[in-house]
């Protein structure tokens, strides 16, 4: 996670998901808990290679980490 930039980078905060569960989740490690049980908290597509980690899509991010 930490490659990929911390929790708040992997967080999808627009899931209807997210907005359930945001005023009861505070702690990092509860957020982990409730993206094991919901996958859909996870923001994707999550690229990682050699050169780094890229989270969403963007085209620009992901030919500078495939090239």
């Amino acid at each position: 996670m930490a490659r990929a930039g911390g929790l708040d980078q992997i967080l999808s905060t627009r899931s209807p998901a997210f907005k359930q569960r945001a005023h009861s989740i505070r702690t990092e490690d509860d957020w982990l808990s409730a993206m094991v049980e919901e996958p859909r908290l996870i923001r994707r597509p999550i690229l990682v290679t050699e050169r780094g980690v890229a989270v969403g899509f963007n085209s620009d991010a992901w030919a500078r980490l495939l090239q």
